[in-house]
Parts: structure tokens; C-alpha cells; sequence
């Protein structure tokens, strides 16, 4: 979710997993984005979205840190699900989710500072 001056304050939400069903080792950080350039970043197709970053002016240059599932976990993405795009949402428009089951594995922005925001969520299961 977002508040704050043009979205500059933001928190994930997520179901925990334990920290063996997670490959924090192979993890990495996206390039930084903002409105400013490309307007998205996206993880690699075995990754999901664990971290955000921001810095700049209200906080609208983001990164996100990206891992995959550990190659012993229960849990893996459903190859046979097409991915979706949550609706937009910022600080004058509650909050974004790509709903139970889903994970967010990229992230899009627009307008003033970067706080129109939509996620991009691929489904996943255990």
C-alpha cells in the first residue's frame, strides 16, 4: 500500500514462507525505475518481488529486490496461469494487491513522482 505526499510512503504486504522456501542467495536488485524513464521493472520469471526500495524527491525512484522459490520448496509458480496486472492505486486510491495466491513479480508507475502504481502479479502455488 501507499500514503503519504504522492505515495512516499510505502509497506508490502505478503504471507510469510519460511525462510527455506525462499533462495535469498540467488536473489537480486532490479534496476532503479521511475516515471521519469521506463516507468516499470520486472523480476526475473523464476523471482518475486521481496524488498522495495525508493529514494528521490517523495520517494519516486524504485527498485525492487527480486528471489525465487529455493529449489526444495513446496511452493512454485503455475506455468499454466497467465499473468495479470493489478489495478492502479496510489495515495488518493487505497491499495494494491494481486490477490491470494499470487505473487507480485514487477511493479509499473506513473504521473507526478511516481505514485500511480499497479502490480504485476503471477500465480503461484504449494
Amino acid at each position: 500500500f501507499c500514503s503519504g505526499l504522492h505515495c512516499d510512503s510505502m509497506a508490502l504486504q505478503a504471507i510469510v514462507l519460511s525462510l527455506n522456501d525462499i533462495d535469498y542467495s540467488r536473489g537480486r536488485w532490479t534496476e532503479w525505475f521511475s516515471e521519469e524513464g521506463r516507468g516499470r521493472a520486472s523480476c526475473p520469471s523464476d523471482s518475486f518481488v521481496v524488498r522495495v526500495q525508493c529514494g528521490g524527491d517523495y520517494c519516486d525512484n524504485l527498485r525492487l529486490y527480486c528471489a525465487p522459490f529455493a529449489k526444495d520448496s513446496d511452493y512454485a509458480f503455475l506455468s499454466t496461469a497467465p499473468p495479470k496486472v493489478s489495478n492502479q492505486f496510489s495515495e488518493e486510491a487505497g491499495s494494491g494487491s494481486c490477490g491470494n495466491g499470487w505473487a507480485v513479480v514487477g511493479m509499473r508507475c506513473s504521473g507526478r513522482y511516481c505514485d500511480n502504481l499497479r502490480l504485476d502479479c503471477k500465480k503461484w502455488e504449494k
